[in-house]
Parts: C-alpha cells; structure tokens; sequence
C-alpha cells in the first residue's frame, strides 16, 4: 500500500473535511427559506465554561529539588538548550506564581452534524502582573464533524467524517498515538460491526518536538465481537506511514502495521494490546528490535462513597522502533529561551492539562537508539465525606527500563482533600510530586523530591 507524501496533502484533506462539513449549514430548510440564519432552527447547543487557578508553595531563595534521570540530565545539557540541571533544581513555571485559565466552549449539534468551537485563554503567573502580554495568552480551537446511518437490505451503513482539533487523541489501543492533543482529519465507512477509518494527523515536529512530521493511518476495526456472556472484543489491523525529511533520517523506512485487540467485560473492565511493527530494510534491525508493545487493563469502580479508576500496563519500544524520532525540531520551545523567566515562548503548555497522566509517545522517544520497558500503574480515586468534603488520592507510577541505563521510577501522587461548597465549584488542598517542565519538547513533569502543597480552586458549568 502507498501513500503519496505531499507536505500540502494534510491542508487539502482537512479543507475538503470542513468544506463538506459546512454544506448543511447552507442547505434549504424552514430557517433559511425565512431568510433566518439556518443554527435557528432545530440546532441544540450547548455552553461549557471551565475556569481555575493553580498555585504551588514556593521559596525563590530555596528552589525544589528534583529527581532527574541521568541520560536526559546530560542530553540536556548536550542539546541546543544547553540546560544546567547539575544542581537538581526546578527551573521557573507558572504554578509557582499562581496561573489562571478559563476554557469557552460552545458545542451545536443536529441530524449527525455537530461543531465545536472553543476559547482557551490563559494568565500565566500572578507574579507577572495583571495585563501582562509576556505570560498570557489566547489559544483557539475548532472540531467539525459529519455522522450518518442508513440501512439497507438488513445491513446498517454507517460513515463519518471530522476535522478540527482532536483533543487527548488516540489511536488503535495507543501504543504510540496517546495522551496527545493533534490537529487534523478522519474519515470512516462501516458496514454492521465493521469500520475502516483513515487519519491523518498534522505536523508532530511542529506539534509536540517528535522527529516526524505528518502521520497517516488506514485501519480496519470490528467492534463489539460477542465473546461468551458479558464478554466483548473489538479487533483491529492497521498500516501507518510518517512523512520524514530524509535529509534528516536517512533511508530508514517509516511505516510500518499495527495490530491490537481488548476484551471487555461489561462497562467497567478492559483487557488491551497493541503490536506495532516497523519495515526495516536491514535485517540486523529485525526482531523484537523493531516492534513496539502495550498490554494493560482498565478498572472503573463506582459503588457507596469511593470512586476510583484504575490503570496497569507495560510498554516495550525495540530501540529500531523509535530511531530517529526524537525531537527534531532545535527551535522548539515553551519559554522565550532557555533559563528565561518567560513562560510561553514558540508553544505553550496548557496549565489546565497539568494533571494529565505522565505517559506519553515523547518520553520514551527521547531514549534514541535503546531498548524502552516500563511498567505503569495509576490509580485516580476520591472517597466522599458529605457535608461536600472528599479525599483525593492520583497515583501515577512508572517504572523505566532502559538499556545501558540504571532503571528510574518516577513515582507521582497527588494527595488531599476537596471542597465542594455548591455544584460545579472546587476547592483542592492537595500535596504533591509534580511539577510542570517547560524544559522539554512535550508537555511533561518534573518529580519533585519532597514534594509540595498545591491549591486548585476551579469552576466547571454547562448550559
């Protein structure tokens, strides 16, 4: 299978996606023959506001040390930043100046068609006064999409269509594509249980740092396959391709196939894998060197007064499987430069996504040419007390092996209690071992050696 690699091909494939998506809007209906903007009519809509403000406990004269492991200790100090981090200590961000945002949102959906158009606006640190430009800013985003079903002769149609921005994107079971916030299309037709989808996802180097630039993937999925009993699967098999620059990579192939299959167990249990496998054109690249791994399992529980979700899974990456995709951009930055109290520089780190799970794609990108294992564990539960008073507990474990490394553990937790004095307010008193870097090329975490006390007070309405 061949996909032709044209940089334009991704401008004109989410035109031809918003193009299609806007023609209802412009169709003849009891709005528009009354000469009434056609979302007048038979349109719902809905408004969603999410606002907060995070503040970290902070001494200026006593920064917080921080665990490092020590190959992206030196390789950061080798890289185009050229960061210090001998000394272990956190560098500058916007948690520890208390940084505000506010999310807009407004959804309109009818008959399949639906828009999402959303306003995130961020200060980035009361220390840096109220209007300044340096460290606020104003990001927005659009998601378009198209959903039809038909039937016919007994057997149900479906196909769909969508473009925009793709928030916490994922795909197959996300062994590589996970955790990610991507621009870009899909297109999908099915047949009953079975779906074949095409995406195309934008620029990664220019999106998060990763050493590709445009990906695309045609997958074919069957979901919902009756095991026995409460038992459900769902299976897919998948070709992906990464346009590169080869004056960059070389000849080294980049594409390759994905398998992955989950067994589910009622709504609550999940059983998953992924398989990927890179074409390599040198067989001393061969073998397990060229594959990539993810195996886990999902519990939800919600029963009395405790919630809880729970995550358990084990990563692998063939040192072949992500050579060359490191971070290829040298101008990739979240601050104006290195070691600049400045927080929002060429891209920005969304607070508001602060608490999002460690792992993603990038960390183990970083580790170019080695072998990659880790084992994960996560657990996100809150107990309620009445009175609106409940106790949080995330935990966030990652055990990485790394070949001709010492393994390191980061192990995450953020820890305490919630007020909750009406509906859709939130008070979080919580002590914790995260801390935002805005030193890498992908919205990560520093670990924080003792810790420190957090406060989050947000707002979360619908209309």
């Amino acid at each position: 299978m061949y996909f032709i690699r044209i940089r334009d091909r991704h401008s004109a494939f989410l035109l031809i996606c918003l193009i299609v998506a806007l023609i209802p809007a412009f169709g003849p209906g009891p709005a528009r023959a009354s000469g009434l903007p056609a979302y007048c009519s038979g349109w719902k809509v809905r408004v969603f506001l999410d606002s907060g403000y995070i503040k970290q406990d902070y001494n200026l004269n006593e920064k917080l040390r921080v665990s490092i492991p020590d190959y992206l200790k030196y390789d950061l100090a080798r890289s185009y930043k050229g960061l210090d981090l001998s000394d272990c200590r956190i560098t500058d961000n916007p948690l520890l100046h208390g940084a505000m945002f506010a999310d807009f949102v407004i959804e309109a959906s009818r008959s399949g068609v639906s828009f999402r158009t959303e306003i995130l606006a961020e200060h980035r640190g009361a220390s840096y006064g109220v209007y300044t430009r340096d460290n606020s800013i104003v990001i927005p985003k659009f998601h378009a999409a198209i959903d039809t079903v038909m039937s016919l002769g007994g057997a149900e149609f479906c196909f769909g269509l969508s473009a925009g921005n793709f928030d916490d994107f994922r795909l197959g079971e996300g062994l590589t594509v996970y955790n990610m916030d991507v621009q870009g299309g899909r297109v999908y037709l099915g047949w009953n249980d079975i779906r074949v989808t095409y995406s195309q996802i934008a620029d990664l180097m220019a999106g998060i740092g990763l050493g590709i630039g445009d990906l695309y993937d045609l997958s074919i999925r069957m979901n919902d396959l009756p095991v026995y009993g409460d038992l459900r699967a769902d299976l897919e098999a998948g070709y992906y391709s990464y346009y590169i620059d080869k004056s960059v990579d070389g000849e080294r192939p980049d594409n390759g196939m994905n398998l992955s299959a989950a067994v589910e167990y009622g709504p609550s249990l999940r059983f998953y894998t992924q398989f990927g496998f890179r074409n390599v054109s040198d067989q001393d690249e061969s073998g397990s060197l060229r594959m990539g791994h993810v195996a886990g399992c999902s519990y939800s529980y919600s029963g009395g007064r405790l919630k809880a979700d729970i995550v358990a899974e084990r990563r692998y990456y063939g040192r072949y499987f992500n050579l060359d995709y490191k971070s290829g951009d040298d101008y990739f930055f979240y601050r104006d430069n290195p070691g600049s109290t400045s927080t929002i520089g060429a891209h920005l780190y969304p607070v508001k996504y602060f608490l999002r799970p460690f792992s993603q794609w990038a960390v183990y990108t970083e580790y170019e040419g080695r072998d990659v294992q880790t084992l994960i564990f996560r657990c996100n539960g809150m107990f309620d007390l009445g009175s609106g008073l409940s106790v949080l507990a995330d935990l966030d474990l990652n055990h990485l092996s790394v070949s001709n490394e010492d393994d390191f553990i980061y192990p995450f937790y953020n820890a305490g209690v919630r007020w909750a004095p009406v509906g859709g307010v939130s008070l979080d008193i919580t002590h914790t071992n995260r801390g935002m870097n805005l030193d890498m090329h992908y919205p990560t975490l520093y670990l924080l050696e003792t810790g420190t006390l957090m406060v989050m007070l947000c707002g979360a309405f619908a209309f």
